[in-house]
């Protein structure tokens, strides 16, 4: 198995592994063919003679799913898990898994009966608090995961395979001193930049026409709406109100209950019983009043029942320290929008930012086309700054990270969208490192040339192995959860 290594890595894969540097885990993807038909046999996942079924997947999509609610410390809807791209992400694993196995058969790799038993023993989840092995523990994560114990070992057979594989790869990754010394000085290179930012706030734009503001504000109405607001008189008392006499306080709360009851507002309750401590405001289903101040905090509690409320009447009585509060709806005040003249500043204001947003877009493609075609900047002044893989300079390390990987020459100039406005940028010139590397960065470059070279078998295998995924029939089965409550 290792001679194979070996020969692969005299092979194209080493000797162009420097070029593969950044490859993707799955690369392999894109050469695999993508069917949009369903087979008889209920095949969705077919790489190269092995198959998953949709049975398959559905219960590899279950177990995903409650692993993440688990996670989450909640239930998590099919509907939900598929939205936030679990599907997608099982399908991909189901794929690769197979694409794995078959390398594995190929090579004779197999974990034995006794290192798969082992392994499990030796998995922290299934020991107890002496560090022994607990068959409870064991089961009970099974019953849990909705999986039988020969499903289990199976898993647990290929994930052992898999790290086989991967340390095969490790192991018989060539110790070439000179490409060691490449990929190593690759990351400690410099490169010097030609940037341009630019923000709204320097794009000039005509000031609008009052029909141009009342345009914009019948297209964008929602923007200037004011919530729903309920007017309530608050009722709260407490034993100080009653001498202290804890008993009275409890006995004056039964009869304002009473007196509610029989359908007396709570204005009306509150002057039969002498309750004067009694609060009059408006506000919002979010806690704030017409000036947008926070209402007290000892009020929110009641706001869920306050907005099922009609006027007239009440809601419960709510325990307070010592006492009770109670709220009563007096006023339903619509939501509806700001008339223009109140909000023309406003108006404006978002007016000029969208319009300036517009204008920033159509200069920044302008001078983009202008550098490409090796006409210059075009009105504005880069700056030039230099960069490494520690200090990315001034850029989000996002853009930075693509800076340095880009092609030399202005016509390589990108185009990147920040907080502050858009970007625009290019490498002049590739400073090398002279510094000899260190030791450790000798190992890391080893490390990554041996993660590129495991997702280069993976690449070459996967031609050898096509993987053809029945999107269609994957996507109709799913789709019965479209249209399930969340």
């Amino acid at each position: 198995m290792i001679s194979f290594f070996n020969k692969l890595g005299n092979s194209w894969i080493a000797k162009g592994i420097f070029f593969l540097l950044g490859l993707s885990m799955m690369a392999f993807w894109g050469l695999g063919g993508i069917s949009n038909t369903s087979t008889s046999d209920g095949t969705v996942i077919k790489v190269g003679s092995n198959k998953v079924s949709m049975q398959d997947l559905s219960r590899a999509f279950d177990t995903e799913r409650n692993k993440m609610a688990k996670i989450s410390g909640g239930y998590m809807t099919p509907k939900r898990a598929i939205q936030a791209g679990l599907l997608d992400q099982v399908v991909q694993q189901l794929a690769l898994r197979e694409l794995n196995n078959q390398i594995q058969d190929e090579l004779g790799l197999m974990a034995s009966d006794e290192a798969v038993r082992r392994y499990i023993e030796q998995n922290p989840v299934f020991k107890d608090s002496l560090g022994k092995f607990d068959a409870n523990l064991f089961y009970g994560y099974l019953t849990g995961m909705n999986m039988t114990q020969a499903e289990f070992a199976h898993q647990m057979r290929m994930e052992l395979a898999n790290q086989h594989l991967a340390r095969s790869v490790m192991v018989a990754t060539p110790r070439n001193k000179d490409l060691m010394e490449k990929v190593a000085l690759a990351k400690k290179e410099k490169r010097e930049i030609v940037s341009v930012l630019l923000t709204p706030d320097n794009m000039p734009v005509t000031t609008p026409t009052d029909e141009e503001l009342k345009d914009y504000y019948e297209a964008y109405q929602e923007e200037f709406g004011i919530p729903e607001y309920r007017q309530v008189r608050v009722v709260s008392f407490n034993a100080a109100d009653f001498s202290n006499d804890y008993d009275k306080m409890v006995e004056v709360s039964h009869r304002l209950e009473d007196l509610l009851g029989a359908g007396q507002t709570l204005a009306e309750a509150a002057v039969a019983l002498k309750l004067n401590t009694a609060q009059s405001l408006i506000v919002d289903a979010s806690g704030k009043d017409k000036s947008g101040k926070e209402i007290s905090e000892k009020i929110k509690p009641l706001l869920p029942e306050i907005f099922s409320l009609s006027e007239g009447e009440a809601t419960s009585l709510l325990e307070i320290e010592n006492g009770f509060m109670v709220a009563g709806l007096e006023k339903v005040i619509p939501a509806g929008y700001k008339k223009f003249t109140e909000v023309k500043g406003d108006v404006a204001a978002l007016w000029r930012q969208e319009n300036q947003k517009e204008k920033l877009n159509q200069v920044a493609e302008e001078i983009l086309t202008s550098v490409q075609q090796g006409r210059g900047w075009k009105n504005h002044t880069p700056a030039t700054q230099i960069i490494s893989h520690s200090d990315v300079g001034n850029f989000p390390k996002t853009i930075g990270a693509i800076l340095l990987t880009q092609k030399v020459g202005a016509e390589n100039v990108q185009k990147f969208s920040t907080d502050q406005g858009i970007v625009l940028a290019y490498t002049k010139r590739i400073l090398p490192s002279k510094e000899t590397p260190t030791e450790a960065e000798l190992q890391e470059a080893v490390k990554d040339w041996s993660m590129d070279l495991m997702g280069a078998v993976q690449q070459s295998y996967a031609k050898k192995y096509p993987i053809d995924i029945r999107t269609s029939a994957i996507q109709k089965a799913f789709s019965i959860y479209e249209n399930q409550d969340e």
